[in-house]
């Protein structure tokens, strides 16, 4: 607003001006009268540029404050907050990352197992939730399993994709002994017929020292057996793999 002041104070002396040169001749007038009105719309248009960037300057300032309130509230200029930095664990992150290698100590290895552990945990719950969904076969959503379905969809639900059949879902993992089992891995069996051919499969949930105890969708619907207790399932099993590495 000062600058505005000086300018209008300009254009007074400028129109005084041009009373000042009325006392010379009508041809030398006309020249200083051109000169003195171009003066007089520079000057106002100046204002008027002036006046515009004082206001907009102003509104910006209002509604985002000034650069260094701006700067002050950027997350590249903040460091993390605590609360997120408490939910994100980045050493976990780091340790789990695929650049890092075997050499862990006792420690760190079993941090990497514990977070293994939480998300078979949180996988076990989600597959649990299901239990009870009617057979369907060929079915892969809620609305009917069949074996392949359940176990393909509840580990998609983690971000593993498995294959579609029983058959092809025995490659989807590390193989592992029977005596080796942990929650989390996937079990097969025979179909209804006892050979060598894959048919069923279902999901580690428990291990004990007399078996293990398993989630699948069965002819009767999604439900939790246990090895060796039900004979229809000891005498048709095949083999085991792990989807979710260590």
């Amino acid at each position: 607003m000062k600058h505005f002041a000086y300018i209008c104070g300009r254009i007074y002396d400028l129109i005084t001006e041009i009373k000042s040169h009325c006392i010379f001749n009508a041809s030398f007038k006309r020249i200083i009268m051109v000169k003195t009105i171009t003066k007089i719309l520079a000057c106002a248009v100046v204002a008027v540029m002036a006046v515009t960037t004082a206001n907009a300057q102003e509104l910006v300032a209002r509604k985002y404050g000034t650069v260094l309130e701006q700067l002050n509230q950027s997350s590249l200029y903040n460091r993390v907050e605590p609360e997120i930095a408490a939910i994100v664990d980045y050493e976990s992150m780091f340790l789990s990352s695929c650049f890092w290698s075997d050499g862990l100590s006792n420690g760190k290895e079993s941090d990497v197992n514990s977070g293994n552990e939480e998300l078979i945990a949180a996988l076990l719950d989600y597959a649990f939730a299901f239990e009870g969904t009617r057979y369907r076969m060929g079915g892969s959503t809620p609305k009917g399993f069949d074996c392949s379905g359940f176990t393909s969809y509840v580990f998609k639900k983690f971000g593993y994709e498995l294959n579609r059949t029983s058959r092809q879902q025995i490659n989807d993992g590390e193989l592992v002994e029977q005596e080796a089992l942990q929650p989390g891995d996937l079990v097969f069996f025979n179909g209804r017929a006892v050979n060598k051919n894959i048919g069923h499969v279902g999901i580690v949930t428990e291990v004990d020292s007399a078996g293990f105890s398993f989630i699948h969708a069965s002819s009767k619907g999604v439900r939790v057996s246990k090895y060796p207790e039900e004979r229809y399932y000891q005498v048709r099993y095949i083999g085991a793999c792990r989807p979710i590495k260590e």
